[in-house]
Parts: C-alpha cells; sequence; structure tokens
C-alpha cells in the first residue's frame, strides 16, 4: 500500500546549479547536481516539499563534495512564467570546509506541462504535471574549516526539473 500513497502523492525534483561561491576555503566557482523526492501537498500539484542530495564540484578550489537540500516548492498557477523555492542547502566537501545555508530562487517557467497516464497499462490513472524552470538562486549561511567559523553565500544560476503527481 506504501507504494500506492508515492504515487498518489509523491514527485520528484532534479536541479543543476553553477555559481560563485564565497566560504571559509576562499571564493570560487562551484557546480552542483542534486536529486531527491518530494511529496505534493496542499493545492494538488501545486506546491511540495523536497529532499534532495548530490554531489558539489568546485572548479577552482580542490576536492569535490556532496550536496543536500530541503525545500519548498511553489510551481506556478495554471502556466505561470514564475515558480520559487526556498529552503535550507549544505554542502560538506571531501577537503574539508562545509557550508550550511538557507536557500531561495526565483525561477521562470520554461515548460509546464500536464500528462495523464495510466499505471500499470490500462489501470489507475495518475495526472502528471511536469515544470521545467530556470532562474537565479542565493544563499547566505555560515561555514567552518579546521574550527574557523565564518558567514558563507552564493549566487548561483539554478535549472530545476518538478514532476508533481498529485
Amino acid at each position: 500500500m506504501r507504494w500506492l500513497f508515492v504515487l498518489a502523492a509523491g514527485c520528484f525534483h532534479v536541479r543543476a546549479q553553477v555559481g560563485v561561491v564565497d566560504d571559509v576555503a576562499g571564493t570560487g566557482v562551484e557546480v552542483s547536481v542534486l536529486a531527491g523526492g518530494c511529496f505534493s501537498i496542499g493545492d494538488g500539484d501545486r506546491y511540495a516539499i523536497a529532499a534532495v542530495a548530490g554531489d558539489a564540484f568546485p572548479l577552482d578550489r580542490g576536492a569535490a563534495g556532496h550536496a543536500f537540500a530541503a525545500d519548498f516548492i511553489a510551481l506556478p498557477e495554471l502556466h505561470g512564467p514564475i515558480a520559487w523555492r526556498a529552503g535550507v542547502r549544505g554542502d560538506v566537501f571531501d577537503n574539508g570546509p562545509r557550508l550550511v545555508a538557507g536557500e531561495a530562487a526565483a525561477l521562470y517557467v520554461l515548460t509546464d506541462s500536464r500528462s495523464e497516464m495510466h499505471w500499470p497499462a490500462g489501470g489507475i490513472p495518475i495526472k502528471l504535471r511536469t515544470t521545467i524552470a530556470a532562474g537565479l538562486a542565493g544563499r547566505v549561511g555560515a561555514s567552518w574549516f579546521g574550527g574557523s567559523l565564518q558567514p558563507g553565500g552564493s549566487v548561483d544560476v539554478t535549472f530545476d526539473v518538478a514532476s508533481v503527481w498529485p
């Protein structure tokens, strides 16, 4: 029965980001890719809570690391042009620096489609909404390494994909 609940109230969220990060290791460029699941809440297929994880690659500051985030996502109403997400993101790098920050993103919707599929074939109808958006994200928080704690943050260009089945 649990898989029916996931099919009835779930979604998936994938995002890729590139931006300038300032943390205890200095200022540099970082690329990150995160993916995970979420649950649609509230207004059918408009709101979701997501948990994603992935990898972060500082292009000029040492070893790669891991990234995780928990977000509240608001998709636009009826094919509107703007979506947004807000939450908490953490980066843990193999060479030591860590950054934990609040993150918010304003996204311009590139495509917002709705479809219906049946699972299994000819069985339960599942409505699916897929939104692809790009925009700007910003993080503000704290970073630490080797006992040193200082403010940290970033400005990123982000590309998000969310598929929600209400």
